[in-house]
């Protein structure tokens, strides 16, 4: 058979999770027709999108100060190299005080074109300098920087699919909104400078479509900007209010106490940091070497109780040169690799309960439950379908649609313990027995391997197909004859010869038709090989049997 891969819509008939009212159809799995099936966890770690280490590349519009350059396949395949499994470009962009940003987007969108044909997603950030001497430096006024998102809107719609968030830029000194001339420096904000402030975070957050997130240097930056000392709630989380749409980073992670400025009062700040990045991502990275509190006990404490989804693992010291002190002490520490599986999701599957033999067009329920073993939840939603491969012809699979948002992935936290998922599917396949995967693609890139999730687990990922195999054969057999034996205790068909009848555990049970001439019959003693189960009736056939 030529390598073709066949996709044929099954259709849904409900979802439900352990968080819903359970599907009525699928209350019950503990019958002979379904199997539970367990699964060993890995501990190496894979390529998963949207999470883990990040690389931070600088780009300049100024070719005097830097590389103006696009990526390209090379230098990420250099990335990979030098920094082993990841997925993340950590990506910087210096506008160097520029009217309009002009043929510069044209470097952006080339970023964007490598990051998408290489697997990659990106974290943006915009700035003007990132010359410390910024007082002898002229800011960009409002207008200007409010002229500059609006040129760059077009590039944000455009390339959503591989934008994981955006760091709030624009203003200040490496865009990070502290050291500044008219938008308050060191963290002295008046009124107007606030007003200011709010203008430029408002504006991005309408450049980008409500699926994305921005990012905050400090808590106390989106405290000004809601006007409320309180974390985010599920009810806001769940609205989509804008406030779920503003996240967090550090860039001086464990640098001292007070994270170089990042906390203003350890204790609130603290709380309100650990509550808020349930829903919203967190991320950022080191800036010098401070022990112990930068060794591997504070680092994975605070990772893990604020939910990071990524870090930039190349390093760098408060004047942003390169620094892998911080790194190379959790390396010799025994704990980087750990950080590195663990930081943003690391989704295991626990067990599975799922259909043995179906009969075609029949409703099969499946359950699966997994855990996240990592720092925070995935902080995008996922689109989940249900694979099914024929086993004597791997080319030819079969999907799901949609299954239904698939208890939305954002909500697959660290702290929710054991996750169940249960939801029912009518095969509408043909005959055969087939391998079962889960798929758990990206919206906005499917049927791209490199954007899916994939377990944890041992033999379940397939890094070719980006599917996950869950070990377990499905077997779909044709349906009876019109009506013989479906659903009752007792069925009788008779032609003009005969009768033939199935005397109980008809409901279920293959249908298969026999022809009468080589078989044999004594009394009422039925040939062995029809014990197995109901059969249809030939119009020739000429003796009665019995199935016990």
């Amino acid at each position: 058979m030529a390598n073709t891969k066949l996709v044929l819509n099954l259709v849904i008939v409900c979802i439900c999770t352990s968080f819903t009212i359970a599907c009525e159809d699928c209350s019950d799995l503990s019958g002979n027709e379904y199997t539970t099936v367990s699964y060993s966890s890995q501990d190496a770690d894979v390529i998963n999108p949207e999470r883990g280490g990040a690389v931070v590349i600088e780009s300049f519009a100024d070719a005097s100060l830097g590389s103006t350059s696009p990526l390209t396949k090379d230098s990420l395949d250099a990335v990979l190299s030098d920094y082993g499994t990841i997925s993340l470009i950590w990506r910087e962009y210096y506008l160097d005080f520029l009217s309009e940003i002009g043929d510069y987007k044209d470097v952006i969108q080339g970023d964007m074109d490598a990051l998408r044909a290489n697997g990659f997603k990106v974290i943006i950030r915009f700035a003007y300098t990132n010359n410390m001497d910024y007082t002898g430096t002229t800011e960009m006024e409002l207008e200007d920087i409010i002229n500059h998102i609006t040129e760059l809107t077009p590039i944000l719609e455009n390339n959503i699919d591989v934008i994981l968030c955006v760091q709030m830029g624009f203003i200040g000194v490496y865009g990070q909104w502290y050291h500044t001339v008219q938008f308050g420096d060191y963290g002295i904000i008046t009124d107007d400078e606030q007003a200011d402030r709010d203008t430029v975070l408002t504006t991005m957050l309408a450049a980008l479509p409500t699926s994305r997130s921005v990012q905050l240097r400090t808590p106390a930056y989106k405290v000004a900007f809601t006007g409320s000392t309180g974390p985010l709630t599920t009810a806001d989380f769940e609205s989509g209010a804008t406030t779920s749409r503003i996240g967090h980073y550090s860039n001086c992670f464990l640098y001292n106490q007070t994270d170089a400025g990042t906390y203003s009062d350890i204790v609130v700040d603290y709380a309100y940091l650990q509550n808020e990045t349930v829903f919203v991502p967190m991320g950022g990275e080191t800036c010098g070497a401070n022990a112990p509190r930068t060794e591997c006990t504070t680092a994975e404490q605070e990772l893990s109780r604020f939910h990071y989804t990524y870090l930039n693992i190349a390093g760098r010291n408060a004047a942003k040169a390169p620094d892998t002190a911080v790194i190379d002490s959790w390396k010799s520490g025994g704990c980087y690799d750990d950080i590195l599986t663990k930081l943003g999701y690391h989704l295991r599957l626990v067990s599975a309960i799922l259909p043995t033999t179906v009969l075609k067009q029949a409703d099969a329920c499946f359950s699966l439950t997994l855990t996240n073993d990592g720092y925070a939840a995935p902080i995008h939603s996922r689109v989940a379908k249900i694979i099914l491969r024929l086993r004597v012809d791997p080319f030819t699979n079969y999907t799901t649609g949609e299954i239904s948002e698939f208890n939305d992935a954002r909500t697959w936290g660290p702290e929710d313990g054991d996750i169940t998922i249960t939801f029912s599917l009518k095969l509408t396949v043909p005959a055969g027995d087939y391998d079962v995967l889960l798929e758990l693609g990206d919206p906005l890139l499917p049927g791209i391997p490199a954007y899916n999730i994939l377990f944890l687990n041992k033999n379940v990922s397939e890094f070719e197909t980006g599917l996950n195999n869950l070990g377990h054969v499905i077997k779909v057999e044709e349906e009876s004859g019109a009506g013989t034996c479906d659903g009752m205790t007792e069925k009788t068909v008779t032609n003009s010869t005969s009768t033939a009848r199935c005397l109980s555990g008809c409901s279920g049970l293959r249908y298969t038709s026999y022809t009468p001439s080589l078989e044999t019959t004594t009394g009422n003693q039925a040939p062995p090989t029809l014990l197995i189960s109901c059969l249809t009736l030939s119009s020739s056939l000429a003796a009665t049997w019995w199935l016990g």
